[in-house]
């Protein structure tokens, strides 16, 4: 936490919590609505459930997901910088 000036954090933090709500409440919407797209629905319906089995291994295949794509971006960039 920034000693120097806490009113930016609780500035920062109060804008991060206000944009969670209202994401989530979109989210309920579309939930409502049922125009929330099929993976959205497993993942609320996956929380809301709480297995806990079943959300881990839902948080390994999303993490799995970005770092994979986090290397084949990485892998791409040197060989554009290589020009190979």
């Amino acid at each position: 936490m920034n000693t120097l000036n806490p009113t930016i954090d609780q500035n920062k933090r109060q804008q991060w919590f206000d944009e969670l709500v209202q994401t989530l409440r979109v989210h309920e919407v579309q939930l409502e609505t049922d125009t929330a797209t099929e993976e959205r629905k497993v993942f609320y319906d996956t929380l809301m459930s709480g297995n806990m089995d079943e959300i881990s291994s839902m948080n390994k295949q999303s993490a799995q997901r970005y770092f994979v794509s986090r290397i084949i971006n990485e892998y791409l960039n040197i060989l554009q910088v290589k020009r190979i």
